[in-house]
Order: C-alpha cells, then structure tokens, then sequence
C-alpha cells in the first residue's frame, strides 16, 4: 500500500520528467530520481502513521488516532513505533545518499527528505 499509494503520488511527477527529458533511455541521473520519489513516498506514509498516533490534532489540523479507532493495519501497528522510528531514520538517509549524485543541485532534495522526517504536521 505504501508504494502504491503515497509513493506512486510522490514519484508519478518524477517519472513524468524523466519521461519527458530523456524519452526511452534510462541514465544514471533518472534512476536515482526514481529511487529517491520511491523511498520519499514510503517515508512520507511512515510518518504520517507515527504522527497519527503521536502528533497533535491542532498542529496536524486533523484527528490523531484515527487508524487505531479505525482498526487500520499501518507500520506501527504492525511492527511498532521504535521500528518505524528507525525505518523513518534509514528511508531519509537512504533517500538523503541518492542525493550526493548530484552534487549542489541535490540540496534541495535533501532538504526536503529531512523535513519530511522531521515534520510536525
């Protein structure tokens, strides 16, 4: 579910680029862009679930606690909130590597795999 969803979100515009600059030839360029919208999109929905169970409803602007009500199967119910800490923690770093490739111009990708890590809301 994770990659279908989030992560299908997340990437779709990635490929979409890749698509449109470098027609049927993958390079070495595009495949750490897809690799990263992939693991962007897996960690986005880890967080999402960490933060349903520990946010804050006026931060978040929505109910905490909802899966739990819901009786949702999500990351933390199915291997608890240390695990999905640190999944969190790998995925970024992961995601965060994939960026070196590109040198300055990966600076932003990193700092967008850090706020999403460190996000409030």
């Amino acid at each position: 579910m994770y990659r279908c969803k989030t992560g299908a979100l997340l990437k779709a515009p990635i490929l979409a680029a890749v698509a449109l600059s470098c027609g049927n030839k993958i390079t070495d360029e595009a495949k750490y862009l897809i690799h990263y919208g992939e693991i962007i999109g897996v960690a986005f929905q880890v967080k999402d679930d960490i933060l349903d169970v520990e946010g804050n409803t006026a931060v978040l602007g929505k109910a905490v606690g909802r899966d739990e009500k819901e009786k949702k199967s999500t990351m933390v119910t199915l291997y608890g909130m240390d695990y999905c800490k640190q999944l969190l923690e790998r995925l970024t770093n992961e995601a965060i590597a994939d960026c070196e490739y590109f040198g300055n111009r990966g600076d932003f990708l990193k700092e967008l795999a850090i706020f999403l890590l460190e996000r409030n809301k």
